[in-house]
């Protein structure tokens, strides 16, 4: 946003979020509805309304599933600022994106998918935490279109979970998600001895998670990163040119290799098996070679 959209973020005062739970911070906005969502983990909502306020919500706590709150999402918001059609186009644009990946991934004719495990770990002796992403959360639903399955598939536990756990899980690829800057990226977890039996860490299929590639608009792009890692004898590394399209089309904007260096966490993942594939250099050279 700061790149895109440099004036909006001029006004300092709008972005301070050191005084959130101020009501009249919020009255200052002046706005014409305040969306529910993040104010309802706050109680902010009830109070709105209580004085007389609309709140609308952009999700739900229901049972479904992210594409439906994602959709619900897009058509709330794009019908409050008159431009219902953007949020249509936005959604069969999304649609459309994972039948293209379909096509190319040609799941029908899949054997066994490799097993991921989304986790995060911090290192002896420091922060104390060890964490997975159990069977059925959010993100299963773009695994599976990446063509790969959650290692912690019938693993009803909480999320806090113990080595013995993750030994018996032993992953094929293992996503570290990004966190505080004492937990453990790739690096840091292949030489913790705790993990050296893995068998991720064996053949170096250790990544720290593409992040802020979220939402209708950019979830496409994380299910294409996960997919290149998982069969890249299937799919042309494409990523850095889809994307830099991308954000053409829809923001007028061209990103920099550096940026989008950031986005794939190049400097971490550099040492992982596969990811060679993602360098700029890599992708350019491939990109001559199918020219010719």
């Amino acid at each position: 946003m700061r790149a895109i959209f440099p004036e909006i973020l001029k006004r300092n005062s709008i972005w301070d979020g050191t005084h959130h739970d101020e009501l009249e911070r919020f009255l200052a906005y002046d706005p014409g509805v305040f969306l529910g969502g993040q104010l309802s983990a706050l109680g902010a909502d009830t109070l709105f309304r209580r004085i007389g306020l609309p709140v609308l919500y952009t999700s739900s706590e229901t049972d479904k599933d992210w594409d439906d709150m994602c959709f619900s999402a897009a058509r709330l918001e794009t019908a409050l600022v008159g431009n219902p059609e953007r949020g249509e186009a936005l959604i069969a644009s999304y649609k459309q994106a994972f039948v293209d990946l379909e096509q190319e991934l040609r799941p029908e004719t899949f054997g066994v998918e490799p097993r991921v495990l989304m986790m995060a770990s911090s290192a002896p002796g420091q922060r104390e935490f060890l964490g997975a992403l159990r069977d059925g959360n959010l993100y299963d639903l773009y695994v599976y279109r990446a063509g790969l399955k959650n290692a912690a598939s019938g693993w009803a536990g909480v999320q806090l979970v113990d080595v013995e756990r993750i030994l018996a899980m032993d992953p094929d690829m293992i996503f570290l998600t990004a966190g505080m800057p004492i937990d453990q990226g790739p690096k840091e977890f292949m030489i913790d001895p705790r993990w050296r039996g893995l068998k991720a860490v064996q053949e170096k299929r250790v990544y720290l998670m593409v992040g802020w590639l979220d939402g209708l608009d950019l979830q496409q792009f994380w299910t294409r990163w996960m997919a290149e890692l998982a069969h890249p004898d299937r799919l042309q590394p494409k990523f850095r040119e889809m994307l830099s399209d991308h954000f053409v089309k829809e923001f007028g904007y061209r990103l920099s290799d550096e940026q989008i260096d950031q986005f794939l966490h190049i400097n971490e993942n550099k040492d992982q098996s596969g990811y060679a594939r993602f360098r700029r250099s890599q992708q350019a050279d491939d990109g001559r070679s199918s020219s010719q």
